[in-house]
């Protein structure tokens, strides 16, 4: 469970402009600007320019124009605008429709004729995408386009993709729930994008990703915008995109809708890899509904806005297909199905007395979740083979339903006090959304979950105009957010003959695992609804418990102050000039449970834990002198300039170079303090592994276990040192090595031993006292150094920014053709720079043991890679690594868009990316910015030598050299009123008229890939290392599979190109391989291309009462768009490189009705 609250207001989050401001917008309003003159060119000064809301016909500014004629409207919220520009002997002009969008300043000049003040010249706005008077790049998407735009959830951060210098998967709308957009910005990671919801910072703090912040839907949004390069000091925080939402308000007159979609797999088509392997689709049912309304508030005043939407579905699988576990023995049953000791006892070789009662009862364990009688699966049943053709192994397949609900409510309200001189506006979100988990994990028979999140937000603003220049703005914003996964567990620890002491709370079973097997109880699961699982009942007893307090409790706290400036050096010239401050802290936790591990400690000998100073638990105290975030410094002030400008070339509005520089700080989340939280002694996991137990273990795994608030002492970390050696193949006699003990300092280049270390009171240390791991102290830092230590010395990453872009406005048609670039510099990666070293008669290594005794190293074995690691005391074999500001890259890009605003029934974007990224470390695609979730990486984030990250530099993992992307709305030019058939009948009419259409198409590269060898790294005590090109293939080009389609994702790269690592000299014993040579990302996943496309039907009943009708196809073409290959290890020859799922479904459709009025 993770809650996190958030609030922002003017002590924490200062915003106040320091100067006068001639444009400057915030992210959640605009501006307007321009110049009057009379016809004969000359600037009108003192005229007055009233700014009229045509939503609500309230003024919300009124100006006066300067000596040149120029006037500025700050702080405007987006929408429709009418101009009253009035002044002495000159006919008043009136200019309506003027579009005010987010984070933008609209140019709107006006020309006054010669005349009376009461005398009207009536104006219509033409919008121009063009921006005089910005750097800023990035597209704004109004109410009108996101609405008509097919959207495969109602999750409006599906449409980030459509802007040029943005990367991303085409969106999958299979997915359970609300579902995740992740996109990268201009060669910038997933993590570094920011969200802002009017003005308030809604950003998760623990992962730094999209998936819980608020999801107003897509009725309740005016505008939102992604601006992608060079926004302004008034946003901070990340150095991504800048993605700001506005919220929709009330009106001056009534307005309601009530609206309602529908699919099901009825209508869909089957997947590729369904059709391939004869299985049938899978269930699926959606229902979104909900309605709008809006108006005045006659006694009260002003105006108010409300929406309500529900979504139900039973989503049936993930259709990417089933996944498999190891091929397994079936279990000896009595005739009902039940089993026994006395049964299971001779196939396995046992007594009777031996075999846990505990297991036999999970295996008796009724349920008829999976078809039959049993909770674990017996041959015969529904989903499994038939006893006739089981013997021995068997698989078995289930799909289940996975129910969705989600209830989200909206509420603002608006109004003008004081004569317009104060305006205060608040908006309340609310959402409560679930989805059921009837599964867990693919080799797993774990208990259902609930996954729940809810959403709270609430925005308040007070607008104070002091004059006509000078406006301020007071925003209070709150955001919290609370996720959840909840155990709906069915059978409970008593119910198995178990207890846990903490039952009370959680009856559930134990999460139990058979290696190499299946799992059963309550664990994590994902969003599959159809599994296959393998079953066997018997294996080596393997027991990891955890303990220590879950519960953590973090809080960081932010400050930001910016000055602004848009200096006018002409009318044709704006300089954009910003320089903000970010004071970011680091997480810490308020009980200060949290530790890291300093390696230039161990390497003197001394203990390498570090826990903060300020820690005071039952039987621990912190280290005198370390900060409560453990790392040497929790705050960070940044100093982040911006500097650029946009040059109207001829002055008027229809060319314009725009460029600058900008330099952004990301803040981090919380994932690399948080990992710090698991260092020992506030969690810890001892191992119990017998291949027999002397005592049964089940019926009370966690006996002498302190409680969650307690710390466990044996487990307060001490110094580790080395004491000698012993052979890791003699037999134990009551867990005393038998003659195992070694005199000859030789052995230390025997790979039949192992070292023995000890603690800081000289006991000999659990895994290195002899061959039962059972045995040895528990405070060993060797061992207590598994996890991921965040660097002493973190500091906060930043991106670098620059840009030239020339747009040119033809006819209402916008080109805008410009480079893009970025350096991103101190981004997190983990990798472990203290690598065993490898020893040669000719490069020896030297060490003392704790008697004295000297030991010489010059043959390179498994079993001494602790002694040959860079620091004595650590070793990568039991997890040691570092998170560190290791991670950089260089992101380069020509961009080139071509849009139209929407106007006279159409709306028109392509945004092509030439581009190319450049990194190291390129962190995760989807999760938190510490894992690493490519194929073949296990955790790390650097393959090969970790001492030399430079090696790893590469195409980043999110690298698409080519992406364009089309958007379009389109009214049909048919029906009356438009330009063919006129003058149909109202009967044809409603047949031949008001149809639209609409669709996003997306052609695009596939990502890079690395082909990886689980194989590699032994002598280094890891396995994250690439394959070695075999030399049979010459080029990158010709290990690419040809042939058919089923040849191509068989093995989409030939195995006979690549081969494992080979041994290095020097070495003995097993697993004494070296690197591969394969290049990190040298291969690329096939080419994609996506079409969703809407078809709408409108039906105007009476005035202002409107119908629509509209069916929307996602994967309109139903082309199979494949993922990266999913076995990239070339020690599994027989699944390398296939690829078994695809990016996005097969054809779906998705009908939907709407009723405005």
């Amino acid at each position: 469970m993770r809650s996190v609250l958030r609030f922002l207001a003017s002590g924490l989050l200062t915003s106040f402009l320091f100067v006068t401001v001639a444009f400057g917008q915030g992210a959640q309003t605009g501006g307007l600007t321009g110049v009057v003159t009379d016809t004969q060119g000359a600037v009108v000064s003192g005229a007055t320019v009233n700014v009229i809301n045509e939503s609500t016909g309230k003024s919300e500014r009124s100006v006066t124009t300067e000596a040149d004629g120029g006037y500025s409207v700050t702080l405007l919220p987006p929408g429709s605008y009418r101009l009253e520009i009035t002044a002495k002997n000159f006919k008043q002009s009136d200019v309506t429709g003027v579009q005010v969008a987010i984070n933008q300043t609209i140019r709107q000049d006006v020309t006054l004729s010669v005349g009376s003040v009461s005398e009207r010249v009536e104006i219509t706005a033409t919008p121009s995408m063009i921006n005089p008077v910005s750097p800023v790049m990035g597209q704004a998407i109004n109410a009108q386009t996101l609405q008509a735009l097919p959207l495969a959830s109602p999750n409006f951060l599906f449409l980030l993709n459509l802007s040029s210098g943005v990367t991303s998967e085409p969106t999958d709308v299979r997915t359970a729930g609300r579902g995740t957009a992740d996109v990268n910005v201009n060669g910038n990671r997933t993590s570094n994008n920011s969200l802002q919801i009017e003005g308030v910072n809604v950003n998760d703090f623990n992962l730094a990703h999209f998936d819980t912040v608020p999801l107003p839907n897509p009725d309740t949004i005016q505008e939102f915008k992604v601006a992608t390069s060079l926004y302004d000091a008034s946003t901070g925080s990340k150095g991504g995109g800048a993605i700001g939402l506005v919220l929709r308000s009330g009106s001056k007159d009534f307005h309601y809708d009530v609206y309602w979609s529908h699919r099901n797999d009825a209508l869909n088509a089957t997947e590729w890899f369904f059709n391939a392997n004869g299985k049938k689709k899978g269930r699926l049912l959606q229902n979104v509904f909900g309605g709008s309304g809006s108006g005045p508030i006659p006694k009260v005043g002003g105006y108010w806005f409300f929406n309500w939407q529900g979504v139900r579905a039973r989503n049936g699988i993930d259709p990417n297909g089933s996944s498999t576990a190891p091929i397994v023995q079936n279990i000896p049953t009595n005739a009902d199905g039940t089993t026994s000791a006395a049964l299971l006892a001779p196939v396995f070789g046992l007594t009777a007395a031996q075999i846990d009662p505990v297991a036999v009862n999970i295996l008796n364990l009724k349920d008829s979740r999976y078809g039959g009688t049993f909770l674990v699966p017996r041959s015969g049943q529904a989903g499994c083979k038939s006893a006739a053709t089981a013997t021995g192994t068997f698989t078995c397949q289930f799909s289940s339903i996975a129910p969705i609900r989600d209830n989200q409510y909206l509420i603002s309200y608006d109004r003008d006090m004081r004569h317009g001189k104060d305006k205060i506006s608040g908006r309340w979100f609310w959402d409560e959304g679930s989805v059921a988990k009837p599964f867990g994990t693919d080799t797993s028979l774990t208990n259902p979950r609930l996954d729940t999140q809810w959403n709270r937000f609430l925005s308040i603003t007070e607008t104070h105009i002091f004059s006509s220049t000078k406006v301020n703005e007071l925003r209070a914003g709150y955001s919290r957010f609370l996720f959840a996964n909840i155990p709906t567990d069915t059978h409970t620890v008593a119910e198995i003959g178990s207890v846990r002491g903490n039952s009370d709370q959680f009856p559930g079973m134990y999460r139990v695992s058979v290696t190499g097997s299946f799992s059963i109880g309550t664990g994590v699961n994902d969003d599959r609804g159809t599994i296959s699982n393998q079953y066997n009942l018997v294996d080596t007893f393997s027991m990891v418990t955890a303990f220590g307090d879950p519960a953590r409790n973090f809080i960081a706290t932010d400050y930001a102050a910016f000055a602004q400036d848009d200096y006018r050096f002409s009318s044709r010239l704006t300089f954009n000039l910003g320089l903000r401050l970010e004071s970011m802290s680091f997480g810490r936790d308020k009980l200060y449970r949290a530790g890291i591990y300093d390696p230039s400690l161990a390497a003197r000998g001394l203990n390498p834990f570090l826990f903060p100073a300020n820690a005071n638990l039952s039987g621990f105290t912190g280290t005198p002198g370390i900060s409560d975030c453990a790392l040497a410094s929790c705050r960070d002030n940044n100093w982040a300039p911006r500097v650029g400008f946009a040059w109207d070339i001829k002055g008027n509005q229809k060319t314009v170079l725009r460029g600058g520089y900008g330099l952004y700080f990301q803040r981090l989340s919380n994932q690399n303090i948080l990992q710090n939280s698991l260092a020992a002694p506030f969690t810890v996991q001892p191992l119990d592994n017998r291949s027999i137990p002397a005592t049964f273990q089940l019926a009370n795994p966690l006996a002498g276990i302190p409680p969650p608030s307690a710390v466990a002492t044996a487990f307060i970390p001490t110094a580790t040192r080395f004491a000698g050696l012993f052979n890791a193949t003699t037999s134990t006699v009551n867990g005393i090595p038998s003659n195992g003990i070694s005199t000859n300092p030789a052995d230390v280049n025997n790979p039949a031993f192992k070292p023995i270390f000890i603690d800081a009171a000289g006991r000999r240390c659990l895994g290195y006292a002899d061959i039962n791991t059972n045995i040895g102290a528990t405070d060993c830092s060797i061992n207590l150094a598994s996890f991921t230590s965040a660097d002493l010395n973190t500091y906060t990453p930043y991106t670098q920014q620059y840009n030239l872009t020339l747009q040119h406005d033809f006819k209402g048609w916008v080109v805008e053709v410009g480079y893009v670039g970025s350096h991103f510099v101190g981004g997190i990666g983990i990798w472990d720079p203290y690598l065993a070293t490898l020893v040669s008669p000719s490069s020896p290594i030297t060490l003392r043991d704790a008697n004295g005794v000297a030991y010489t190293l010059t043959t390179n074995t498994v079993n001494n890679e602790e002694l040959r690691h860079q620091i004595l005391g650590l070793s990568r074999k039991k997890g040691a690594r570092y998170s560190s500001n290791i991670g950089f890259s260089i992101y380069n890009s020509l961009q080139t868009t071509v849009s139209r605003r929407l106007q006279k029934g159409l709306y028109f974007q392509a945004a092509y990316t030439f581009s190319k990224t450049i990194d190291n470390v390129s962190g995760s695609l989807s999760t938190d910015e510490l894992n690493a979730t490519r194929n073949g990486q296990n955790g790390a984030n650097i393959y090969n030598n970790q001492a030399n990250v430079q090696q790893n530099k590469a195409r980043g993992d999110f690298d698409r050299p080519h992406r364009l992307v089309v958007s379009y709305t389109y009214d049909l030019p048919f029906g009356r009123g438009r330009h063919y058939l006129s003058h149909l009948s109202p009967a044809m009419n409603k047949i031949l008229g008001d149809w639209s259409i609409s669709g996003i198409t997306t052609y695009q590269s596939g990502l890079p890939f690395s082909v990886t060898d689980s194989t590699s790294g032994g002598l280094y005590g890891t396995s994250l290392g690439t394959a070695t090109l075999s030399g049979t293939c010459i080029g990158a080009n010709s290990m690419y599979t040809t042939g058919s389609t089923t040849d191509i994702i068989t093995h989409y790269l030939n195995p006979a190109c690549f081969t494992t690592a080979p041994n290095l000299p020097n070495s003995a014993g097993a697993s004494i391989t070296g690197w591969g040579d394969t290049p990190r990302n040298a291969f690329r996943a096939p080419f994609q291309q996506n079409w969703d496309f809407s078809l709408i039907k409108g039906f105007t009943i009476r005035e202002k009462h409107v119908f629509q009708l509209r069916a929307d196809f996602f994967n309109l073409f139903n082309h199979p768009i494949f993922s990266t290959p999913n076995a990239v290890n070339i020690g599994t020859l027989s699944s390398f490189t296939q690829i078994t799922q695809t990016a996005v479904p097969a054809r779906l459709i998705q009908f939907a009705l709407k009723y405005s009025f």
